[in-house]
């Protein structure tokens, strides 16, 4: 019986480098993409929950659940030390319920509104998201000072159209 000796080191390397690229789900890690389609999920959780309370003209009690449940969820969202998304889900659906039922009221008084809002806001959300993911856009100290000073100048204007003066 003639056994060729094998190279167990050069084998384990070859096999290591054959192997398929750890994934997120291997590592633990979320990637880029996981963030993007996450925040999206909740997005369009919270679109379509506030769509389906302007349609159903929900009442004051399920604003008081929205905004209740709100809180709850942020609370245990920033205070706990593990990930959770079943409580980001529930933010997201009082948060919709919440923004449905507020919409439905500033709509009677304010026709139109709402649409240029939504339409707004989703632009925003989606431009943001599109900068977020293809590295244009990161969170510097130096683009969180010159956002902190964009807010500052935005409330100074904007307490100063409220107040007339």
């Amino acid at each position: 019986m003639n056994s060729v000796p094998q190279n167990t080191a050069v084998d384990n390397l070859e096999e290591t480098f054959s192997a398929p690229a750890a994934s997120s789900l291997r590592t633990g890690r979320m990637t880029m993409d996981d963030v993007v389609a996450r925040t999206g999920m909740l997005f369009g959780t919270t679109i379509l929950v506030g769509a389906a309370a302007w349609y159903f003209n929900f009442g004051g009690a399920a604003l008081m659940v929205g905004f209740i449940g709100g809180l709850v969820t942020a609370m245990i969202g920033i205070f706990s030390k593990t990930i959770r998304p079943a409580v980001y889900l529930t933010y997201a659906l009082c948060q919709g319920l919440v923004l449905g039922i507020i919409s439905n009221t500033y709509e009677i008084f304010y026709p139109g509104i709402v649409q240029q809002a939504v339409v707004a806001t989703s632009a925003a959300f989606v431009g943001m998201l599109f900068l977020y993911k293809s590295g244009r856009l990161r969170a510097t100290p130096k683009f969180t000072r010159m956002l902190l000073g964009a807010a500052i100048g935005y409330f100074v204007l904007a307490s100063r159209i409220v107040t007339g003066k």
